[in-house]
């Protein structure tokens, strides 16, 4: 019995000791949380590499301001605070700790203006490096100690500091998926905030700097498949990923593609072909020859022009055929009503097209073209206009009506029109009928049958005033 109370006693010791020991051992290593942040306070860290030590004077005139490398300018005021000088400078006290190695996070919250300087205290600050500066940039302080004055009081503080303060980025999300047309925005959340760069990204999405991270956009997908891809970001610490991924549309307007020059909509049907109206700006390419003439049935004028395209459109050498309009009483009537580039990017352009147009022909008011009623800092490369175009004035086998300024032009080269091109009562041409500025035509025929009554008319009232002119002249070497 007594042996046995023996070992009872002796295991119950060894028990208590492991519990205090281990108790011992926690508070030792006591971890501190500093608004979301934990850090080890009271371990010794050595400084971390690029630690810098200065004297800051306190004071609140431009002589006590202290430009830190790789980062901004801070000062110590009067009230003894931290406070910055660059475009949106903030502070972020850790509280007491060891050293500046103990400053080994970066706070999502609780930044200030300024804040006390205290010996002994962790800092994190950020600044942008310039107004509108999508990110911040961060150094960590940590005040050693105070600078007596020779007349007593503290005149200043001795000040441990490193920046940039960087971290490999790291995000609380790994993959992030979006719906088709809906909810077509998503964060990223630092886990330590930090300046990253975007190294690749996928076309349908645009990553743009946020308070905490960054938030990722999807434009919508307008195709029958799901789209997905990566995210890359990295800075000089490292790198990392996050995979993105999208919902297929419910219904579709395009065969393929994202509307991106390097990933155009794709059109394989009349109906898509239409579509094209509601996204002006995108890029495009015909897959197949495109046929109109059952598409068009239901309306009694035809094909609506498309307005205001700012956009590409790549026919791949493919023909859209079947077209026809009728809107004797619209201005700026083709497959495109206008083409609208900028003077400082003609983007805007349609190339390698072939248009077959109906026996029912185009037929417009006035800018009436194969391609384009208007064409204005666009280009219009390759392509081939057949069949009948009528209109009341500017009336062209390309274009009908171009508008630039003598400085940044549009471009017309090797396109080539057939057929009768009429104009009532204006100006008609077998590319371009009426210049308003600074176009270049390069490389271009036409075959068509051109005519416009107008000038009929004018020739014959100038022949009619030549004759005047000659008759006077004859009855006046008869007087003498």
């Amino acid at each position: 019995m007594t042996k046995f109370f023996n070992n009872y006693l002796f295991l119950l010791c060894v028990a208590f000791g492991a519990l205090f020991f281990s108790s011992c051992s926690k508070d030792d290593d006591a971890e501190k949380d500093n608004g979301g942040v934990v850090i080890n306070p009271d371990k010794n860290i050595p400084d971390p590499k690029g630690t810098i030590t200065m004297n800051m004077m306190v004071g609140d005139d431009e002589g006590k301001r202290v430009s830190i490398k790789d980062f901004g300018t801070i000062q110590i005021s009067s009230a003894y605070n931290f406070k910055g000088y660059e475009y949106n400078c903030s502070f972020v006290s850790l509280g007491k700790m060891k050293g500046l190695g103990n400053v080994t996070a970066i706070p999502q919250d609780g930044w200030n203006s300024s804040v006390a300087v205290n010996p002994g205290d962790g800092y994190v600050v950020r600044c942008k490096e310039y107004y509108g500066a999508a990110q911040y940039i961060y150094a960590r302080l940590y005040v050693v100690s105070e600078i007596a004055g020779t007349s007593g009081g503290v005149i200043g503080y001795t000040i441990k500091c490193q920046a940039p303060f960087v971290f490999a980025p790291k995000f609380t999300e790994s993959s992030l998926e979006f719906d088709a047309d809906e909810n077509l925005e998503k964060e990223l959340t630092f886990v330590n905030p930090t300046n990253v760069t975007v190294k690749s990204k996928p076309d349908w999405c645009e990553v743009k700097a946020a308070d905490k991270g960054f938030k990722v956009t999807a434009t919508p997908n307008y195709i029958n498949a799901e789209r997905s891809g990566i995210i890359e970001f990295e800075n000089t610490e490292g790198s990392t990923s996050v995979s993105v991924k999208q919902k297929k549309s419910d219904n579709p307007k395009f065969e393929a593609g994202n509307g991106t020059e390097t990933d155009p909509y794709i059109i394989a049907t009349a109906a898509q072909l239409d579509e094209v109206r509601n996204f002006p700006s995108a890029c495009f390419e015909l897959s197949k020859d495109i046929d109109l003439s059952s598409y068009l049935n239901s309306n009694s004028s035809g094909w609506t022009p498309i307005k205001d395209f700012t956009g590409k459109f790549d026919g791949k050498k493919h023909t859209i055929k079947g077209l026809w309009i009728s809107l004797s009483s619209i201005d700026n009537v083709g497959l495109f009503a206008n083409i609208q580039g900028s003077s400082d990017n003609k983007s805007a352009s349609v190339s390698n097209l072939f248009v077959n147009i109906s026996k029912k022909g185009i037929t417009g008011g006035s800018s009436v073209g194969g391609i384009c009623g208007s064409l204005s800092y666009g280009n219009i490369e390759n392509c081939m206009v057949t069949g009948d175009i009528s209109g009341g004035s500017y009336v062209g086998g390309i274009v009908g009506r171009n508008s630039d300024n003598y400085y940044n032009s549009s471009i017309i080269s090797q396109c080539a029109s057939s057929g009768n091109i009429i104009a009532n009562s204006g100006s008609v041409g077998g590319i371009l009928a009426y210049q308003n500025g600074a176009c270049s035509i390069e490389n271009c025929y036409s075959i068509a049958n051109v005519k416009t009554e107008v000038r009929i008319i004018q020739r014959l009232m100038a022949l009619e005033v030549l004759l005047k002119i000659v008759i006077s002249q004859v009855r006046y070497l008869v007087q003498i």
